[in-house]
């Protein structure tokens, strides 16, 4: 039985092809082994001589005698993105009208992304989507100024779960997906 492991250092030397002479007629297995890359949904794809192309690492192909038989492969990485959904919910003495220029938020993630969303670019629901983010996890700290005269109270939830006091929120983009971070402030004048 013959085996011959071929290099990833070796195809680009070759210049991404490689021939292997002196094989006995037979039908031979080919195996690409690849490892993913993070962040990236990898897909493999190849076609044994003039045949159509088909999904899959595995590729058998026949070699005749005399002949040569091709086996090409393809692969194809795509990111791993999805989106990160903001939404400002204001009760109490306030409304979202009255502090949208107080407000703002600084979201954090992995590959040095920031990122400041002025509370005046909230659309008219008070919601801001960011879409294309790469798959991964993200802090949003939400800032307040302008609250002389207010007691502010600021609660988040997360992918609509349990509501936490605080303006700092974690939450994972999923790949494909949105993820909802959900901050409310409850103004209260004091008096």
């Amino acid at each position: 039985s013959y085996s011959k492991t071929v290099t990833g250092a070796e195809l680009l030397t070759a210049g991404g092809s490689v021939q292997i002479d002196g094989l006995a007629v037979g039908d031979y297995t080919v195996v690409e082994t690849v490892a993913g890359i993070t962040g990236y949904t990898l897909t493999t794809s190849h076609k044994v001589g003039s045949g159509s192309k088909v999904d899959g690492k595995t590729a058998t192909a026949a070699v005749s005698n005399g002949g040569t038989a091709e086996v090409a492969f393809t692969n194809n990485y795509k990111k791993q993105v999805g989106s990160l959904k903001l939404t400002k919910t204001v009760s109490g003495d306030k409304t979202l009208a009255d502090v949208a220029a107080d407000i703002s938020f600084k979201i954090a993630g992995s590959n040095g992304y920031s990122k400041t969303i002025a509370g005046t670019e909230l659309d008219a629901s008070g919601s801001y989507t960011i879409d294309n983010l790469a798959k991964g996890t993200y802090t949003v700290k939400e800032t307040v100024t302008g609250s002389t005269g207010y007691t502010v109270t600021t609660t988040y939830k997360v992918d609509g779960g349990s509501t936490e006091a605080g303006a700092t929120a974690t939450a994972a983009v999923p790949n494909g997906g949105t993820a909802e971070v959900a901050f409310t402030n409850n103004y209260k004048k004091q008096v």
